[in-house]
């Protein structure tokens, strides 16, 4: 157990120092990006805020999930969230990030082992995004992008234990150009989480995936922008979708809807997963 606490400190102190290194390779960064013309564009992808400009994202989630695990035993969750971040623009090719969330999971279960009750969460996340290359013909827009966040989780099975697990992560972001107002966005990057506290082994777990994603935008017009695309990001070995739309009231707001769901197995059940997300985007100038 002390070796395996150990190299779960080890592995934090790394991935917290690599993270710096990058922090300060992006401040001392200057070169401007191109992709600047609408907001809506601008903020979204590989893009980073301009020097000295800050936005503050809000939004409030909804997701219905349901999961087999045997043939009459099953786990439904309807989870109500909320988050809001911080983006600070650090030089022309680099921005920081600083979100939270949190939210409340009301669980119903059939059959299965010991009683599980209703759980909440809590997601404190600092990151950073470097602009490493800009859109030349063919050539995508492409950024470098680090996170590191702990996740915070209420155990169903004992409502006075809680988890902790660091979430390190790193990846690359990448956009093609396709005409003046449709862009291909796609993402590859590797998380590596370690969880500590309560189980029921009493151990720590690893869960190490791949993450990906491809989005497809358009701008319909100087203020509407929609989209769509898929992601692994619920699960290794689950596959999700969804459409986004994006309205720009004025040149520094930004009102944004997701909806979505997910298929496929996970950790070795059958489940399903639909999921809505509103947000605000304010940005400071």
């Amino acid at each position: 157990m002390k070796n395996t606490y150990s190299h779960s400190r080890k592995s934090t102190l790394l991935a917290l120092a690599f993270f710096g290194i990058m922090t300060l390779m992006g401040i001392t960064t200057a070169q401007a990006q191109n992709d600047t013309v609408n907001p809506l564009l601008s903020t979204t992808g590989p893009n980073v805020l301009g020097a000295g400009s800050i936005q503050w994202n809000n939004s409030l989630d909804y997701y219905y999930t349901y999961s087999s695990v045997f043939q009459d035993s099953y786990m439904s969750v309807n989870a109500f969230g909320a988050s809001t971040g911080l983006r600070f623009g650090v030089g022309s090719r680099a921005e920081l990030t600083l979100d939270v969330a949190g939210s409340y999971n009301a669980l119903k279960t059939q059959n299965l082992i010991g009683p599980c009750v209703n759980t909440k969460n809590f997601n404190p996340t600092v990151g950073v995004k470097l602009l490493l290359a800009d859109n030349k013909g063919w050539l995508p827009q492409v950024a470098f992008f680090t996170h590191v966040g702990m996740a915070i989780d209420q155990s169903c099975y004992n409502p006075t234990a809680w988890t902790s697990m660091v979430q390190p992560e790193i990846g690359f972001m990448f956009r093609n150009h396709l005409g003046s107002r449709n862009v291909l966005d796609y993402s590859i990057g590797y998380s590596w989480n370690r969880e500590s506290g309560y189980n029921n082994n009493f151990e720590s777990l690893f869960q190490n995936q791949i993450q990906y994603s491809v989005f497809y935008r358009r701008l319909v017009s100087d203020r509407f922008m929609t989209g769509v695309g898929v992601s692994n990001a619920n699960s290794a070995q689950r596959l999700g979708g969804g459409f986004e739309f994006r309205y720009l009231p004025n040149p520094d707001l930004q009102l944004s809807l997701m909806v979505g769901g997910a298929f496929g197995a996970a950790k070795g059940s059958n489940a399903g997963q639909i999921n809505a997300l509103c947000g605000v985007h304010w940005t400071l100038r």
